[in-house]
């Protein structure tokens, strides 16, 4: 399913759209690793104060339908 990723750190927040294979459920640690490269876990990496760049927790879930086009927003903490 389509999804648009929200990585939420203490000073920023980077969205991206990813297509995944399942939907995360609140709470649930997420493996940012297997769905991003090198270069966006930098990103990520270089907004946040402290994180492994690892995993992050799943904070909200949202299903959306815009013009017949139906994804989820995931919103991810990504802060150890």
């Amino acid at each position: 399913m389509k999804a648009r990723l929200i990585f939420s750190t203490v000073s920023k927040e980077i969205e991206m759209w990813k297509d995944l294979l399942f939907i995360p459920q609140i709470l649930d640690w997420f493996n940012v690793r297997e769905i991003l490269n090198s270069e966006e876990l930098e990103k990520i990496k270089q907004s946040a104060k402290r994180w492994s760049g690892i995993q992050g927790t799943v904070e909200f879930v949202d299903y959306k339908n815009i013009d017949n086009e139906s994804y989820a927003e995931v919103f991810i903490w990504c802060e150890d």
